[in-house]
């Protein structure tokens, strides 16, 4: 009977062991892929850095006789994408109306706020990381996203992949406030630029300086 007894517990006791096992493997495994993670973003951000110089490029943002600035550099600017409006949709290929104005610009563009305001909402970039560990996700569809209340008017900014501001922030027309990317619902790196008034999306361009054109 005790020997048994002792049968049993020693197979017990190695089926702990097994378990445990597995648990630190699995846990191994986390730790590589988080190690893995972070040394991208650490890749990631070396590699801006190299790009950018390590520091904000100070540019004369593109104005014209209203309160509005384009909300990207005359220097970085490439062209629009995707207009306002109706459009074949790149996802679901079928006519969709496009809540925002799509613009093309050099790799990590740095972006800027088109007129003064507060921001409302703010989602980091994904892979951006906690203060105290772990890292955002972003928006389900814009990934990095800032939205900003202008008081007759909302702006928001969408695909960021880097963004400088945070909930209840005023900033000015013309300051930067995140950089370009290709996050969240994307098919490249590009902003896509939305604004709202009175709760309904209105055309950008209405309302755009020429980001071609003479600024004052």
């Amino acid at each position: 009977m005790i020997d048994f007894y002792f049968r049993m517990f020693s197979s017990f006791f190695k089926i702990i062991i097994l378990i445990i096992f597995v648990l630190s493997i699995d846990k191994i495994n986390d730790l590589e892929y988080k190690l893995s993670d972070t040394q991208n973003q650490l890749e990631y951000y070396m590699e801006r850095e190299k790009i950018l110089g390590g520091a904000e490029i100070d540019l004369d943002p593109i104005s014209n006789d209203s309160e509005f600035v384009f909300p990207i550099y005359r220097e970085d600017y490439i062209c629009y994408t995707s207009p306002f409006g109706i459009r074949i949709s790149p996802f679901f290929k079928r006519e969709m109306k496009h809540n925002g104005l799509d613009i093309k610009a050099v790799h990590l563009a740095q972006i800027v706020s088109i007129s003064d305001g507060i921001v409302v909402d703010h989602y980091p970039a994904p892979g951006t990381p906690y203060p105290r560990g772990g890292y955002f996700k972003g928006h389900p569809v814009y990934g990095g996203m800032v939205k900003i209340d202008h008081g007759d008017f909302i702006s928001l900014y969408a695909h960021l992949s880097w963004s400088r501001v945070k909930i209840g922030q005023s900033v000015k027309a013309g300051e930067i406030i995140g950089r370009l990317g290709n996050t969240g619902i994307s098919t490249g790196e590009h902003l896509h630029l939305e604004m709202w008034i009175n709760n309904k999306t209105v055309n950008p361009l209405l309302y755009l300086p020429d980001p071609l054109g003479d600024s004052k």
